[in-house]
C-alpha cells in the first residue's frame, strides 16, 4: 500500500520551489530560516510544506527525508 502511494505521488511531482522548501527542510532549516532565505513569510514557508505533504501523501519529516533520498536527482 506504501508503494501505491509513492507511485500517485510520483504523478503529481512537485514544483520548483516546493523542491527548494522540502530540501532545505530535511536539511534542518525551520519555518522561519525558510521564509527568510525565499522571501516569504512563514505561514507562507508552512503552507507550503502542508501542500508538499499532501501531494507526497506524507505525513511526518523522516517520511519526507526518505523521500527527499528516494528521488534525489
Amino acid at each position: 500500500r506504501e508503494e501505491k502511494a509513492f507511485e500517485v505521488a510520483d504523478a503529481t511531482p512537485l514544483t520548483k520551489r516546493e523542491m527548494e522548501i522540502l530540501k532545505a527542510f530535511t536539511n534542518g532549516f525551520t519555518h522561519q530560516e525558510i521564509a527568510e532565505a525565499m522571501f516569504i513569510s512563514p505561514h507562507t514557508a508552512k503552507t507550503h510544506l502542508k501542500t508538499i505533504y499532501r501531494k507526497l501523501n506524507i505525513n511526518s519529516k523522516v517520511e519526507a527525508v526518505r523521500w527527499i533520498l528516494e528521488h534525489k536527482d
